[in-house]
């Protein structure tokens, strides 16, 4: 059996590409490539670290998080999350304890939209099944 390839792209949602600080260093350090998978657009004014991963066809995954110090305190912001293509299911998944929700989105045939989700200060997953035609 052939190893499926993975794809990984970083950047901070409004902010320029070489703006990549930590993770970038964690990503290059393991050897991982960091190429363009697809762009995630964000709702408001926050600025958003983000991963975008591929594995295959249909399997993506996209892991957002507020940027900067964390706390001990919850820290959140509400926003529209916008992916350039149709997906078939979507769900979050909790990286404390591993439990996954499916998420409702609309779709108009070239994009999705995930309405007010609430990015924190440690990594959102969606984990998303894309629509192939």
């Amino acid at each position: 059996m052939k190893p499926s390839k993975l794809k990984l792209t970083l950047r901070r949602a409004g902010a320029p590409r070489s703006s990549f600080g930590m993770a970038s260093a964690l990503v290059v350090g393991l050897g991982i490539s960091v190429s363009s998978v697809f762009p995630v657009s964000f709702s408001g004014d926050k600025g958003f670290e983000v991963f975008t991963l591929q594995r295959g066809e249909s399997e993506l995954m996209v892991a957002a998080w507020l940027p900067g110090n964390t706390t001990d305190g919850l820290v959140e912001s509400k926003s529209d999350v916008t992916l350039p293509m149709p997906v078939e299911r979507a769900w979050v998944v909790d990286v404390l304890n591993g439990t996954e929700q499916e998420l409702t989105f609309s779709n108009d045939g070239q994009r999705t939209v995930f309405e007010g989700m609430f990015i924190k200060d440690y990594p959102t997953l969606i984990r998303l099944k894309r629509r192939l035609r």
